[in-house]
This record gives C-alpha cells, structure tokens and sequence, in this order.
C-alpha cells in the first residue's frame, strides 16, 4: 500500500470540512438560502462519511491496539458533531419556510457558532493525536482504510468528488 497515507487523507477531508461550513456561512450570510441549505447538507454528508472512515479503520485500530489517546473523546464527539449539523439543518429548513428574516441569519450564526468551535477544536485535536499515534502507519491501518473507503461508497456515505 505504497504511498497511501490515510491520515493524510482524512486531514483533508477535515480541510474540505471546515470549507464547507464556512461556505455555508457565507451563503447564508448573503441571503443564498437554497444555497446554504446545500452546502449545510454536504458538509454533513462529508462528516458521516469521515466519520465513518475514522471509526472503521484509524480509532478502532487504536482502540484495539491500546494506543494511549482521546479516542472515546473524538468519538463522542462525532456524535455531537453530526447532531449539531442536523440541528443546524432543522432550524435553516424552519427559518426557510418562515421566511427568513435578519435576526433569524443572527441567530442561525450565533447557533452555528458552538458546532464551529467544536468542529475546529475536534479535527485539529483528532489529526495530531493520530499523527501522534500512528508516526508509521502499519499495512494493516491502511487495508482497513482501502475496505472502508469501497464500503462507504457501497453505503452511498462517499461524497461525490468535484
């Protein structure tokens, strides 16, 4: 599994992640509504589907292997994470069908703002406890990751690549 580097990898998608919800910011910062409801939707599309690369191949083998570190932690919140984003969805859709209004951006913001902080804090502090971790990735780290990634496709988890 030569030059295939699934931390590496997963730190990307964790780039397009903080993108995506930036863009989506900005979207409903300029009123883009339809827009900003799409890109709230990949974005949590891509966090299900980083997710689940994580749990099936790098924390679960970590877990497993017994490696010190905040595995339980960034699993945890995962959950919170992906709640927070269906929140995020549920109240975007209500304020859409309400007819959105300044102080609904502002509190649309101001909601987003928590589930930011915490994405931020959750990728940088998840990418340096793997990298940590895993200084050399073993082949059997990235199998798992090769088997996650086909089943995720099969899932229909994987985003589609642009």
């Amino acid at each position: 599994m030569a030059g295939l580097n699934p931390i590496t990898e997963l730190a990307s998608e964790h780039v397009v992640l903080s993108q995506l919800l930036h863009r989506h910011q900005e979207a409903l910062i300029a009123r883009r509504w339809a827009r900003s409801t799409r890109l709230l939707v990949h974005c949590r599309k891509r966090l299900q589907y980083c997710i689940y690369l994580e749990e099936e191949c790098l924390l679960s083998y970590c877990l497993e292997k017994e490696i010190t570190g905040c595995w339980c932690t960034c699993i945890a919140e995962h959950r919170r994470l992906d709640n927070m984003l269906h929140g995020a969805l549920t109240r975007l859709t209500v304020a859409r069908r309400r007819g959105v209004t300044d102080k609904a951006v502002v509190a649309l913001l101001d909601d987003e703002k928590a589930m930011k902080t915490l994405l931020e804090r959750h990728l940088r502090r998840e990418d340096e406890a793997l990298a940590a971790a895993l200084r050399s990735i073993p082949d059997e780290v990235c199998s798992r990751y090769v088997h996650a990634r086909a089943q995720a496709v099969q899932r229909k988890l994987a985003p589609v690549l642009h």
